[in-house]
């Protein structure tokens, strides 16, 4: 028995607002698959969650359970489970993204019409209990210019929606694994004192308890659970000396290369990277190189189509031999189960969800399990800010390996240490690497904090709100910039019965408007007219017709990602006398992509 369930729906129960620690795997995110009783007892919920992939795996699971009372919102299909844009179903599950756009009276599914629902958008996402799952891949900086004006958005964003939830009385439960000590003394508003309850799976004693004791004082009630009898605590008890970490002083191909040629490495194996472009390219690489190990070789990354990386899920569930190569995208939520994880340097909040998919449902006799950090060269420093940048904050991945080198018990090239993943006992345990990263110090968040009052209490035209976000949010109230369809398809007639969802699976995938900011002439069509450059936005009309149109120039989307795009379908639905209010005849399918980009259909990837 899971002891930390119970106490959570007891919790649960008795305050609006619950935070539960558990370590990964514990089943955090199907809590209420295990608990329908509470479902019953606070009627609706929407359950927020940071990958697209993990909310088709939960909505599926959850079906299982409450049958047609689940919906889900986000740019995917799923199978057997109704999409519901508004959020109206009983239980919801939906990302972040999809969440707090509606939030704030942005109906996510009607972004780029002329006429929206805002009220109901708005009225559907407040009148629910929310639960915020892994949290930590939204709260947690990254590697950006202005890293602390980013974190203070996410911030305050989580702060407003927690003192909304108990301003109308509803719930706000948030679950996670990785949470830094010091992100507690900012997500809370002042009206939440003592109204607060933290679920910790620690020792009394533990270092991570006593900084946030000492963070929260008399804030919260804090309940630590630390139980040998608990069916967690038996599984992992000896994770420490059945699953050894090494830690690699060399590049991703040598470490790679000594490992097929010298370990038996399993029949699962896990290559996690930071960024898509060097998972894509070590990929190509070293796919065949597993193949003749006998692995069947499998992708999966955040710029995949939905047709691709569904097909790369089901392919993960039935192979028994497999090496994956992936992103962070497999950080969180997806019950994946690996005997070997060689992965990138990253932060200890990374590291700690991507190691946790190693011997996930516990240690089996006779399979062998490691870990292997790669770090780059001897001088680390330089590797891990050549893995990390532009994904990560480099000096949080340096402060755990810094520390994890001093206890390690070799000076080679590869260093054993012992880390307990997945317990928070033994002398070095991944509660304490949490408590190894400094805080970040916000900057002054009123000028946020007055923006987000404006679009709570104001209803505004479409553009202003648009215009708002992208200049004060970048486009997003949770990411580091907006997330922009780009369409990889043929521009053509239907002629073959192709309707919207096929062509949105198949051909669209998401990027960062980061991204396009630095590579958009290999990315995307530009039609130059004079000094200016044009993007190309691809429509379906009428469902029988693709057709590639003049969009904003690059320096209006780059500037005003959401707005400008809007800007520009409206101008174009006018042209093509859509008529306002009624079923759409002109289908916004993304941004042209650049014809010489490499497009991998079947894989559903691109190189730029």
């Amino acid at each position: 028995m899971r002891i930390a369930i119970s106490l959570l729906s007891e919790l649960i129960e008795k305050y609006p607002i619950v935070v539960a620690l558990l370590p990964t795997g514990y089943g955090k995110s199907r809590f209420f698959q295990y608990r329908s009783h509470l479902v019953d007892t606070l009627g609706k919920i929407v359950h927020v969650l940071p990958l697209r992939a993990i909310v088709s795996e939960l909505a599926e699971n959850l079906r299982e359970k409450f049958g047609d009372s689940v919906g889900y919102q986000a740019g995917i299909y799923v199978d057997d489970v109704d999409k519901t844009p508004f959020l109206t179903s009983r239980y919801t599950v939906t990302t972040f993204d999809s969440f707090f756009m509606n939030f704030y009276g942005i109906p996510v599914s009607e972004m780029w019409r002329t006429v929206w629902h805002s009220d109901v958008a708005f009225l559907t996402s407040r009148c629910s209990h929310i639960v915020l799952d892994e949290v930590h891949l939204i709260a947690t900086p990254e590697e950006i210019d202005n890293v602390e004006q980013e974190f203070a958005k996410i911030v305050m964003v989580i702060k407003d929606l927690i003192r909304w939830n108990l301003k109308v009385k509803l719930k706000t439960i948030i679950l996670t694994a990785t949470f830094y000590p010091w992100i507690f003394k900012y997500i809370f508003p002042s009206e939440a004192k003592g109204k607060i309850a933290i679920l910790l799976y620690a020792s009394e004693d533990h270092e991570y308890n006593l900084q946030v004791r000492k963070i929260l004082a008399e804030t919260a009630k804090i309940e630590t659970i630390w139980d040998e009898k608990d069916e967690f605590y038996t599984k992992f008890k000896n994770y420490t000396e059945k699953v050894p970490t090494y830690l690699h002083y060399m590049n991703m191909n040598e470490t790679v290369n000594n490992l097929l040629k010298d370990k038996d490495l399993g029949s699962k194996v896990a290559l996690m990277f930071n960024s898509v472009k060097r998972c894509i390219s070590f990929f190509e690489s070293y796919a065949d190189m597993f193949r003749k190990a006998g692995y069947e070789v499998v992708l999966l990354h955040g710029q995949m189509t939905s047709y691709a990386r569904e097909k790369s899920l089901n392919s993960l569930s039935k192979l028994s031999r497999v090496a994956l190569f992936s992103t962070q995208v497999v950080e969180a939520g997806v019950n994946l189960d690996f005997n070997t994880l060689i992965t990138e340097v990253a932060p200890p909040h990374a590291l700690i969800q991507r190691i946790g998919r190693v011997a996930r449902y516990g240690v089996q006799n006779g399979e062998n399990y490691e870990v292997h950090i790669v770090i780059g060269g001897e001088n680390f420093s330089t590797g891990i800010h050549d893995m990390c940048r532009g994904i990560y904050d480099a000096k949080m991945a340096e402060a755990v390996i810094s520390y994890l080198a001093r206890e390690a018990s070799t000076n080679t090239r590869c260093r054993k240490v012992k880390v307990n993943w997945r317990l928070p006992s033994g002398d070095l345990d991944y509660l304490k690497l949490l408590t190894l990263v400094e805080e970040y110090v916000l900057p002054t968040t009123s000028r946020i904090s007055g923006f987000l009052d404006i679009l709570t209490h104001y209803r505004q035209r479409t553009f202003n709100i648009l215009k708002i976000i992208d200049e004060e949010f970048n486009g997003s109230f949770v990411r580091s910039a907006a997330l922009l369809p780009l369409y990889l398809g043929p521009i053509k007639e239907i002629t073959n019965g192709d309707g919207i969802n096929t062509l949105l699976k198949r051909y669209v995938v998401s990027i960062s408007k980061n991204l396009i900011e630095s590579n958009y002439n290999k990315i995307l069509e530009i039609e130059v007219e004079g000094q200016r450059k044009y993007v190309k936005l691809v429509l379906l009309i009428n469902d029988q017709q693709v057709k590639a149109l003049q969009g904003p120039t690059i320096t209006q989307l780059i500037h005003y990602p959401l707005s400008s795009l809007h800007q520009y379908l409206t101008r174009i639905r006018k042209e093509l006398r859509e008529v306002e209010g009624e079923n759409p005849t002109i289908y916004y399918l993304g941004l042209q992509a650049n014809r010489n980009i490499r497009f991998n259909e079947e894989l559903g990837y691109i190189i730029w």
